[in-house]
């Protein structure tokens, strides 16, 4: 009976993800005004997170729990930056709390996965692109008015690197940590169009924001049920890390 009750329960899991976050993927798309839609979605996946650490044999339930601290802090973040509108404090309460958010997703991940070579390769790669891209545009922004200004996006930027860098050695199945890196790679990218659009006055691409930030969460959220339901139930053959 035990059994049934889990495989329920991933069922319910796997429905919630696909109906309730995904009906509001698609209307985030459609809205720049969307702090609820986003704090709705981000709490879903934080409720099908919570089903899993309730399972009393979930051996991962410190690395769990460290990512929905992270994804606490986004939501903190977005109703920041709602707020902000053009109150600069505001705005860096709205840094700080995503910068956090990246700490608390690097602690997870080093917490199920070590920073091996290929996260050393992928930090040093991607540094390579948005250090020149932080002294070439941030920092020659007029939003930025000096070096000691222009901190606090540095050290998000690093913070964004690093924990993109540490998802790569995740101890998932390989296809799984494709999805869970995927997902980081779509907060990345998610930050990179808001740089734009703040520091580079381009919108080009703007109505991208809001559905990879949102991706992020639902990716790395199916990456860790993903890896539970194999794990428990062996579902498929995939090579392990």
């Amino acid at each position: 009976m035990k059994k049934y009750a889990q495989l329920i329960m991933a069922v319910l899991a796997v429905l919630l993800w696909l109906i309730l976050p995904g009906r509001d993927t698609i209307v985030a798309m459609m809205s720049p005004h969307s702090f609820w839609k986003n704090t709705f979605a981000t709490f879903c996946c934080i409720v099908i997170l919570n089903l899993l650490c309730l399972q009393p044999d979930y051996a991962k339930k410190k690395f769990v729990g460290l990512v929905m601290i992270g994804f606490v802090f986004s939501i903190l973040g977005d109703l920041f930056m709602n707020l902000s509108g053009e109150n600069r404090f505001l705005f860096l309460c709205a840094l700080g709390a995503f910068l956090t958010m990246h700490v608390f997703f690097i602690l997870a991940f080093l917490s199920n996965g070590r920073f091996r070579w290929g996260s050393i390769i992928t930090c040093i790669a991607l540094l390579a692109f948005y250090l020149p891209y932080y002294f070439f545009v941030v920092a020659r922004s007029p939003e930025v008015t000096s070096l000691m200004a222009g901190l606090p996006f540095l050290a998000y930027l690093v913070a964004s690197v690093v924990s993109v860098s540490a998802s790569v050695g995740l101890r998932f199945p390989f296809w799984i940590r494709i999805v869970a890196i995927t997902g980081m790679a779509m907060v990345l990218l998610s930050d990179t169009l808001i740089s734009q659009r703040i520091f580079a006055k381009s919108d080009a691409f703007g109505y991208l924001i809001i559905p990879t930030y949102v991706l992020m969460h639902f990716l790395l959220t199916a990456s860790i049920v993903l890896d539970w339901a194999y794990r428990r139930y062996e579902i498929s053959a995939l090579p392990e890390y």
